[in-house]
C-alpha cells in the first residue's frame, strides 16, 4: 500500500513540474516586418514564387537565401492553403541579421 502512495505522489510532483515548465513558455517572440515589398501566394493557383520576387522582398541576390526563401514560402503557403486560406502574404523579417535575410508570414486572407 505504501508503494501505491509513493507512486501517486511521484506522479503528482512530476505533473506539477511539467505544468510549471509549460507556464513559463507561453509567449511567442515578436518579429519586426517591413511594410514594403511582399510575396502573395494565391491558394487557388498555388505556385512556387520566382527567384526575382523573393529577391525583391529579401533585397538580396544571394542564391542560398533565395532558395531558402522559396522553400519557406512554398512550405508555409501550402500549409495555410490546406487550412482554408484564400491567399498568403509574406514580407521581410527585419529582426533577422542583415547578412541572412529571412521572410515572415504576414497574413492569410480567407476565401470569399
Amino acid at each position: 500500500m505504501n508503494a501505491k502512495i509513493i507512486i501517486a505522489a511521484m506522479c503528482l510532483v512530476s505533473f506539477n513540474l511539467c505544468a510549471a515548465a509549460v507556464d513559463g513558455e507561453t509567449s511567442l517572440a515578436g518579429v519586426a516586418v517591413s511594410s514594403g515589398e511582399s510575396v502573395v501566394i494565391d491558394c487557388q493557383h498555388e505556385m512556387m514564387p520566382s527567384r526575382d520576387a523573393i529577391g525583391q522582398v529579401l533585397q538580396t541576390n544571394n542564391a542560398n537565401s533565395l532558395a531558402a526563401g522559396r522553400e519557406l514560402v512554398a512550405h508555409f503557403a501550402h500549409r495555410e492553403c490546406m487550412r482554408g486560406a484564400g491567399s498568403v502574404v509574406f514580407v521581410r523579417d527585419l529582426s533577422s541579421a542583415p547578412t541572412t535575410p529571412s521572410l515572415a508570414l504576414s497574413e492569410t486572407r480567407t476565401q470569399r
